[in-house]
């Protein structure tokens, strides 16, 4: 199964059955704590499918309460994507969205080598989301922009030594992640 088809197939079923049906759909409280248990609930074969299309969900979800905060929160998309934070308060408490890749590593419940294999293609995918999302939102956000606001969102902080240490394997498949959405974007630009 591609990742193109598992996203606009089961994706969303997924999300139901993992994270609830409540609308908006908060998440990560005890990610860490518990191990990422709540993916256990996902078929073992779409797990790494899953976490990769929750992953770039969930940037997608903060970069545009980042950089379009305004429309993005006033309309109905705001509900659509899931809220990666300890509370039901999206817009104090995001958690850094480099950990729903790491957890799941760290514990065993998908390989980096699965998740590295869907990199590129779910990158070329939520790219091309990204920006059919924003241009439903409002002509007032330029593209260009948002994505140069997003290739430099501040990642001071995300990654510290003890991290370094701690989660080295994990760490690579997270900058593969965001380098291939570099690379999408940059790549959709010039075209």
């Amino acid at each position: 199964m591609n990742v193109k088809d598992y996203y606009f197939g089961s994706f969303v079923g997924d999300l139901d059955t993992v994270i609830g049906t409540n609308r908006p759909r908060f998440f990560g409280g005890t990610w860490r704590s518990r191990g990422c248990s709540e993916l256990g609930k996902v078929e073992k074969k779409c797990r790494p499918h899953f976490v990769t299309c929750l992953y770039y969900s969930v940037l997608i979800d903060q970069a545009l309460c980042q950089h379009a905060h305004d429309e993005y929160k006033k309309s109905r998309l705001f509900v659509l994507y899931p809220k990666f934070n300890r509370g039901p308060d999206p817009d104090k408490r995001n958690m850094n969205p480099r950990v729903i890749l790491r957890y799941p590593l760290h514990f065993g419940l998908v390989s980096s080598d699965a998740l590295e294999s869907l990199a590129k293609p779910a990158a070329d995918l939520f790219v091309a989301e990204l920006v059919e999302t924003v241009e439903k939102l409002s002509s007032k956000v330029n593209l260009s922009n948002f994505f140069c606001r997003l290739e430099n969102w501040p990642r001071d902080g995300y990654v510290g030594p003890r991290d370094v240490r701690m989660f080295r394997n994990e760490i690579k498949v997270e900058e593969s992640f965001w380098d291939e959405m570099l690379r999408a974007w940059r790549t959709r630009r010039r075209n």
